[in-house]
């Protein structure tokens, strides 16, 4: 499983991502989140999109921003998060780009 190690926000709602591969991709979320889905569409907020994080396992997610109920029946928050192997596939490849 490839893991991101680095991020930058590119644009609105693009993140490069260094993966532990070497490779740089570009992930458009525009492209590949459903903007009307329940949490997905929070990511969209530009406040909230600035927040994104690695995770321990190398994926990106956003602090509690989903709720989860519980075996008791609570709803409690938990993070958004997007795979690393998700990110990787269905990102574009800039790792031979020229950056100024």
């Amino acid at each position: 499983m490839r893991k991101i190690t680095n991020i930058k926000i590119n644009k609105p709602y693009i993140i490069r991502c260094w993966f532990d591969n070497g490779d740089i991709r570009d992930l458009d979320l525009e492209e590949i989140l459903q903007k009307n889905s329940k949490y997905a569409e929070k990511v969209f907020d530009g406040s909230i999109f600035q927040t994104v994080k690695i995770g321990i396992n190398g994926e990106l997610y956003w602090k509690d921003m989903a709720k989860i109920k519980t075996l008791k029946g609570e709803i409690i928050p938990c993070d958004y998060d997007i795979c690393p192997d998700y990110a990787y596939i269905n990102s574009t490849d800039v790792s031979k780009m020229t950056f100024s």
